[in-house]
């Protein structure tokens, strides 16, 4: 604008000023039009988003304006010239997330980056702009020759690029931030000025080869570890709990823990010891806590071989906590009155109380480890939790509370009352026998019983009214046998089920009789009228064996839980036969013996508590794997049993010639039970009797 037009331009301003509106709007409109005649005289170029092609920045395109994210994407190449002016706009920032970047300055012509309230005539100031970012996506770039002032630094991650002579001044942060992937090189390179005139290191393991080659600009491990290799780490701890005055094993599971050579906490009171013995997995320190130790959080530092390792809060040590380790008993019966239970643990106080669901019960105190508490009649079935809480010294009206254990309250189930033996065989002597009355288990009342003969004509019982005591299970009572005849002996109880068992008065017998040792009586109503029958009998088939044949084993059932010694006898078993069991589930067998006759096989069979009760098969092989071959293919059967069977009673005891009879046995472990009667000659006992 000539200078004459300008004066005459601000003469006629003064003359104007009387009229403020007036003068207001020119002024205005004169400034506007100065502005966008400066703005004429000078080129810029703004750039923002994506840089998806090859693109070229020249000294001809000066000032580039950076606004928002310029991104570098889909191996594009961004190449700046020496001399390139770069403005960043507030919160702008450049990311290269595929492709390169060639910016190349040279030392009387560098390439500058700078905050865009430089070129606006503004104080520039540190973190103006955001981060040029170079990610994993980084490939060839180069960076000569370039200023870079008032943003917040350059970020390395997972890639190479080279950096020679790049000045970064004013930074917010760190210079230069990178990862343990990066591979930065470069020479000549200065930092001043910035939060941090250095290469920020985070902590972590380096599990790859880098190669740390930037020049000029220090690196700066910024807090923690760097780990070349993976760190040792400790994933848990056990118990992380722990009360004064304690002396307990810890373990510890985690990573590359091998060679423990020191343990030792902030806190003072811990006295940390490591175990020789340990893996890689697991290790185990023990730890003795002072009776005095502070109270709450504690840091752990392992050194193992593969480095250091801290864990913060890894233990919290608490006052003497009451615990519970178990109660007597573990359940109570709905209904039954006061009971009292045991409570058994440690860390327990002459003020300690019993909780159930929250609520106190009366506690006597037994001594540290044990409490009696009283709990009220229950009416309901359910579960119960027992605690126990102790007042806290330290803090007024505050408890130290244990853990919980469940008390199962359950409905009563009355036992059941038998008679033995049963049937009851007696001769008309008019002597005196006693007889059992029994529980199935012991009740936590008194059963009141009522005892009767159905003829007392015939037999008497004595008392006619007995009682049986909670907790006890038998009771005796008294048959006085008188005349000969069959008659009941009836057990009634208003809290028991009723029970009638068969009393036989005969001749036939001379003391009370027992179903063990019973004969199967044959009666005959009638004198027999002569027969004539017909009677075809057939044998079994004959089996013919070439070589060694099986023949017997002994015994054929056992208990689980049990080790007998099986012997298989038989012919021409060879020294080198082995037994097996099929299926062999919870069977182990020991090394076999062969008798120098080859008449018996001997092995002990250790048979586990849980084994699956039922049949199961034996085998016999030679040698050469040839199975050796039981003459009678059923007597390779065995059987495993809960324990071993005994029989109890037998109704009836007569049989009537020509007829089926039912027999009812009762007993113990009869599971899978074959019934046998000796001598068997004219009667035939089902083979699958119902168990």
């Amino acid at each position: 604008m000539p200078i004459k037009f300008a004066k005459r331009l601000l003469t006629l301003i003064a003359r104007l000023q009387a009229h403020f509106t007036v003068a207001a709007l020119f002024n205005i409109t004169v400034l506007a039009v100065l502005g966008v005649t400066s703005m004429a005289s000078r080129a810029q170029t703004v750039a923002t988003g994506a840089v998806a092609s090859d693109t070229h920045w020249s000294t001809a395109g000066n000032p580039y304006i950076v606004s928002g994210q310029l991104v570098v994407q889909g191996g594009a190449t961004l190449s700046i010239d020496a001399g390139v002016l770069i403005y960043m706009a507030p919160g702008a920032g450049l990311t290269v997330q595929a492709g390169s970047i060639q910016a190349l300055g040279l030392p009387a012509n560098p390439i500058r980056v700078l905050s865009d309230k430089t070129r606006q005539g503004q104080a520039a100031a540190p973190g103006d702009w955001n981060q040029w970012i170079f990610t994993a996506g980084t490939v060839n770039t180069r960076l000569e020759q370039i200023i870079f002032e008032h943003g917040k630094g350059l970020v390395i991650n997972g890639c190479t690029p080279v950096l020679n002579r790049v000045d970064i001044r004013n930074q917010l942060g760190a210079a230069v931030a990178i990862d343990l992937t990066a591979s930065p090189t470069g020479v000549g390179n200065r930092a001043t000025g910035n939060t941090l005139n250095g290469i920020s290191v985070p902590a972590g393991d380096i599990l790859g080869a880098v190669r740390w080659g930037l020049r000029g600009i220090p690196y700066v491990v910024t807090g923690g570890t760097v780990s070349v290799g993976a760190s040792p780490t400790i994933s848990a701890i056990s118990p992380a709990v722990v009360e004064r005055g304690q002396t307990v094993t810890l373990t510890l599971s985690g990573t590359r823990l091998e060679g423990v050579s020191r343990a030792t906490s902030d806190q003072r009171g811990l006295s940390l010891t490591p175990f020789s013995t340990g893996s890689s997995t697991q290790t185990f320190l023990q730890l003795a806590v002072d009776a005095s130790a502070p109270l709450g959080a504690a840091n752990l530092r392992l050194q193992v071989d593969a480095g250091e390792i801290v864990v913060p809060d890894a233990l919290t040590v608490t006052a003497l906590t009451p615990a519970i380790t178990g109660l007597s008993p573990s359940s109570v019966l709905t209904g039954a009155g006061a009971t009292d239970i045991t409570v058994s643990g440690r860390n327990f106080a002459t003020n300690s109380e019993v909780l159930f669901n929250s609520a106190d019960v009366l506690t006597t105190y037994l001594s540290t480890t044990q409490l009696r508490a009283t709990l009220p009649s229950q009416s309901s079935t359910g579960t119960l939790q027992a605690q126990v809480r102790t007042p806290d010294g330290s803090q007024a009206g505050q408890y130290l509370l244990s853990n919980a254990v469940a008390l199962n309250v359950q409905a009563p189930t009355p036992p059941t009352m038998s008679i033995e033996p049963t049937p009851i065989a007696l001769p008309p002597d008019a002597k005196p026998r006693d007889i059992t009355l029994r529980l199935s288990k012991a009740d936590y009342r008194d059963n009141t019983v009522s005892l009767s003969i159905s003829d007392p004509s015939r037999a008497s019982v004595s008392p006619a009214t007995l009682v049986i005591p909670a907790g006890q299970t038998s009771a005796r009572i008294t048959i006085v046998p008188k005349v000969a005849g069959t008659v009941s002996l009836i057990a009634e109880s208003a809290t028991l089920q009723r029970v009638a068992v068969p009393l036989f008065i005969t001749a036939d017998f001379r003391g009370a009789n027992t179903a063990y040792a019973a004969p199967v009586g044959v009666f005959i109503p009638t004198p027999a009228v002569q027969e004539t029958r017909s009677v075809t009998v057939a044998n079994a088939n004959v089996g013919v064996s070439v070589g060694g044949v099986l023949t017997t084993v002994s015994p054929s059932a056992w208990a689980i839980g049990s080790s007998p010694t099986v012997t298989v006898r038989g012919v021409g078993i060879p020294s080198g036969a082995q037994i097996a069991v099929v299926p062999s589930t919870g069977i182990t067998t020991s090394a076999v013996a062969v008798n120098a006759g080859g008449t018996d096989l001997s092995v002990q069979m250790t048979t586990a508590s849980d084994a699956p009760v039922g049949p199961r098969r034996l085998v016999v092989r030679d040698s050469t794997g040839t199975e050796i071959l039981f003459a009678n293919p059923e007597l390779a059967a065995v059987q495993l049993m809960t324990g071993t069977p005994a029989i109890e009673s037998i109704e009836p005891i007569f049989g009537l010639r020509g007829t089926i009879v039912k027999l009812m046995v009762r007993g113990r472990h009869l599971q899978q039970g074959i019934l046998q009667v000796l001598p068997a000659t004219g009667v035939r006992v089902d083979a699958a009797p119902i168990v």
